[in-house]
């Protein structure tokens, strides 16, 4: 079982356009899910518990209970939970470990799942995790170049594989992300991106397991839950700046991604799980 293109999706709004981390994001999740989301940074994801479901760059892993996963810098990639899970989870920028970034010039991970880690990545996780609780900058920076390092040490790098297809699809993401507002259509990205929409949908669903009007619809959701939580539009102004051209069509696609109606995700998330500045499709 694998992310669906039908399961509503919270997690951690981190985007390919918040390349802006000056240090490493280091957090302890509960039933981690995101959406489909590619960055800058590698990420490495420590399940402690339960299992956590991923999809890199069109790759279908299940993280277990002591297993990790590695994200290569800008490899499109989701996770979700069937059941539960309790993960580490380091964001990591290549500025802030510079001697590690000039060993990923057109190189990546050549593994993504690492069924038995030694003790000393779980350590350095452990660690790093800490560090972003409560160390210094330079503690952060010296665990998150040690962790990177070993993880290059001990599984090695190859040529990276990103391609034509790799482009396209983080061409594809960039302008629904900076555009699902508008009325666009397969059509018209198909127009603006140059790239025929039967290749489109191919890659979204070879890359991401998802559809056009589903991925838009999830962009779109994402915005109209963070404005509900602010209380600071009222709901038709809200539904129009979402993108959606009409209250019948935003309803039943909020209740589709969440499960639920947006009066019972307000009452929810002001219940607890978790902050809303946490909390997106």
């Amino acid at each position: 079982m694998l992310p669906s293109r039908n399961t509503g999706i919270r997690g951690i709004p981190l985007r390919h356009n918040d390349d802006n981390l000056k240090a490493t994001w280091c957090f302890e999740r509960e039933n981690n899910r995101c959406m489909p989301h590619f960055h800058q940074c590698a990420e490495v994801a420590y399940v402690k518990c339960g299992v956590m479901l991923g999809l890199v760059s069109g790759q279908e892993i299940a993280i277990r209970s002591g297993q990790i996963a590695v994200i290569p810098p800008y490899a499109p990639h989701t996770f979700s939970t069937p059941d539960s899970s309790l993960v580490i989870v380091a964001v990591i920028p290549m500025s802030f470990v510079p001697a590690i970034f000039n060993r990923f010039q057109n190189q990546n991970f050549s593994q993504i799942l690492i069924e038995t880690p030694p003790p000393a990545l779980t350590f350095l996780i452990n660690q790093l995790y800490q560090s972003c609780e409560h160390g210094s900058r330079e503690t952060q920076q010296g665990l998150s170049q040690a962790l990177l390092g070993l993880l290059l040490d001990l599984y090695g790098i190859e040529q990276s594989a990103l391609g034509s297809s790799s482009d396209i699809i983080h061409q594809i993401m960039t302008y629904m992300q900076n555009h699902y507002p508008e009325d666009i259509t397969i059509s018209s990205l198909s127009t603006q991106l140059d790239y025929s929409a039967s290749r489109i949908s191919h890659l979204l669903q070879e890359q991401l397991h998802t559809t056009f009007t589903d991925y838009l619809n999830l962009l779109r959701c994402r915005h109209a839950a963070t404005q509900i939580l602010s209380d600071k539009k009222d709901m038709l102004e809200i539904i129009s700046s979402s993108g959606f051209n009409s209250v019948s069509t935003f309803y039943r696609v909020f209740r589709k991604t969440y499960k639920m109606t947006p009066a019972e995700y307000v009452r929810q998330k002001k219940d607890r799980i978790p902050p809303p500045d946490e909390v997106i499709p």
